[in-house]
């Protein structure tokens, strides 16, 4: 079973005696990656933790899976709330919402149909066009990270620069929950059957949004973004 399909989550830990109102364990994880940890371009402090999760077993169709969501007290950050209504994106077209007023910690939820397009993804770019984009490719039926563009890259030649893990849409849909902090990004795929966990390093801050569909068109049933607020 795999606990997450990013580079950046290890050495988790889980709490005695804390539980979720159905049963299910938490944990948090160390955000960053051995292989690089001691280059990271950050100062003073190096790396962070993941968001605490919820944990637990499901069964599918091709076998049992350990999922996590993010725990629901997380919602208790939530501020500005923006709700777009259903859209569609033309083949090999790209959609930018008319006003992106998201801060540099934000949580957003897509869900999308997939089913024509051969590529459907998100790009999120600053203003010194870094960029990072999160691709899902219909013919291998995988999710594409890529943040080969997001920032500062070349300080540990270990640092990769793409990931990619299989994801099956369910009746066709793809739902992707994002968490999007300063240099950091947690995905939660399809009710969190997968999880990808990555740091990024931008120069600048904060990134806006467009998503594009390539092949054929792609529909936007559902996009609901919070700008969170800080813990501290």
């Amino acid at each position: 079973l795999w606990a997450d399909h990013g580079p950046d989550f290890y050495a988790v830990h889980s709490f005695e005696n804390v539980t979720t109102d159905d049963g299910n364990h938490i944990w948090m994880a160390w955000m960053n990656n051995w292989d690089y940890a001691q280059d990271i371009p950050t100062s003073p402090w190096r790396s962070s933790m993941t968001i605490p999760r919820e944990v637990g077993l499901k069964q599918y169709a091709d076998g049992i899976y350990l999922t996590q969501q993010p725990i629901k007290e997380l919602r208790k950050l939530r501020s500005a709330h923006r709700v777009f209504s259903p859209f569609t994106i033309s083949k090999n077209d790209r959609w930018k919402p008319d006003e992106w007023r998201q801060s540099l910690s934000f949580e957003m939820i897509i869900e999308l149909d997939v089913n024509e397009a051969t590529e459907t993804g998100l790009t999120f770019k600053n203003s010194s066009g870094e960029e990072i984009q999160i691709t899902y490719l219909s013919a291998t039926k995988e999710l594409q990270f890529d943040r080969s563009d997001s920032g500062e890259t070349d300080f540990n030649e270990k640092f990769s620069k793409r990931h990619s893990v299989s994801v099956i849409p369910e009746n066709g849909s793809l739902k992707l929950h994002l968490f999007i902090d300063a240099s950091s990004i947690e995905i939660f795929a399809n009710e969190g059957r997968i999880s990808i966990t990555e740091r990024v390093f931008p120069e600048a801050k904060p990134f806006d949004l467009s998503i594009f569909s390539k092949g054929g068109e792609s529909m936007v049933t559902r996009l609901e973004v919070w700008n969170l607020a800080s813990i501290w």
